[in-house]
């Protein structure tokens, strides 16, 4: 078990310093396999290519009218740069609901689907080596989707990527959509129970 000590920190320091390298890197950590067929993409001038180039409110429009139409009640934002979309995933699972952010980037031109506060796992907390471990391994594991680590909050998010060049795939977007939605409640049990059964010494036996 780790303790908040210097002791328990340098001993931590060699896989801290591997889980940062691996969850905190930028979002982007997955993209979207291309689905075949013509894309699917907003209608918009053609550019200097003679292809059609969407203009950031068809993105927009977009990504609001398949969250709709997936029924996640969507709420949506547009500031500077971006256009960001919040609601909450759904799970037949558990009983948690989860705050879910699909944002769109200007630059680069990405969409990211993000669990929010997926766990909180403050670098002093004695499971937390054991947790990030764990994270590691489904990093290697999951295609779609990737967890990301904030040293400083603590903060665990699960989320993907879906890059948009030229086009937006809005059959790869609900597929990214329901992956997000399909694997928090599979994986937060898992977690949650790791953690928890660390958080504090095991009871002897009577």
């Amino acid at each position: 078990m780790l303790h908040a000590t210097d002791h328990g920190r340098a001993s931590m320091a060699p896989l801290l310093a591997l889980a940062t390298s691996l969850c905190c890197a930028a979002p982007s950590v997955a993209q979207a396999p291309r689905s075949p067929g013509p894309p699917q993409s907003p209608q918009s001038p053609q550019g200097a290519t003679g292809a059609a180039v969407p203009t950031p409110d068809a993105y927009a429009q977009a990504i609001e009218a398949e969250l709709s139409a997936l029924e996640l009640s969507p709420s949506c934002v547009r500031t500077a740069g971006r256009f960001e979309c919040r609601y909450l995933g759904r799970s037949s699972m558990t009983e948690r609901r989860f705050d879910v952010r699909a944002t769109y980037h200007e630059q680069p031109r990405t969409v990211e689907i993000q669990v929010r506060r997926f766990l909180d796992a403050p670098i002093s907390h004695p499971a937390t080596a054991a947790l990030l471990e764990r994270l590691m391994a489904l990093h290697w594991k999951l295609a779609a989707a990737r967890f990301s680590w904030n040293p400083d909050t603590g903060e665990v998010r699960l989320g993907t990527t879906l890059h948009v060049d030229s086009n937006f795939d809005r059959r790869a977007f609900r597929s990214l959509v329901r992956a997000i939605d399909d694997l928090g409640p599979r994986y937060h049990a898992e977690l949650l129970n790791l953690q928890r059964s660390l958080a504090s010494p095991a009871q002897p036996a009577q």
